[in-house]
């Protein structure tokens, strides 16, 4: 599996409710519409507590204005699935549409893409079977 994950923050002056309405009911469809039949998997993970380790201090903060909003993961089954949504990402139809909507509510400068290889390790479940 081949992991992407988004470092999403919302455009100055949109507030957190109105960043993940857009993303949840414009931006997710447009996903769907275009590219879902690629995605193994696709999350939206809303930053909420901001936890700091600073030496032998842990502090806890809301959400400072400059972190991210959102975390997004998007699971590929494998390098071709992730070379298709490129492939179609870069339709000029497509692009416009996608990027319309991105630039009505992303900061579109801080935006960070992470193509990752997953690791799994093990889960709770894995270890009741031990």
């Amino acid at each position: 599996m081949i992991a992407m994950i988004l470092l999403l923050k919302r455009k100055p002056g949109m507030t957190r409710e109105q960043f993940r309405r857009h993303y949840e009911t414009s931006h997710v469809m447009l996903a769907k519409k275009h590219l879902g039949h690629l995605f193994h998997d696709y999350r939206r993970h809303y930053v909420g507590d901001v936890i700091a380790m600073r030496g032998e201090e842990v502090v806890v903060n809301g959400v400072e204005e400059g972190a991210y909003d959102v975390i997004t993961k998007i699971v590929f089954r494998d390098q071709a699935a992730l070379d298709e949504f490129w492939r179609i990402y870069a339709i000029p139809e497509v692009f416009a549409e996608l990027r319309a909507d991105e630039q009505a509510f992303l900061d579109m400068p801080t935006m960070r893409v992470n193509i990752c290889e997953e690791v799994r390790t093990w889960t709770a479940a894995d270890l009741a079977k031990s």
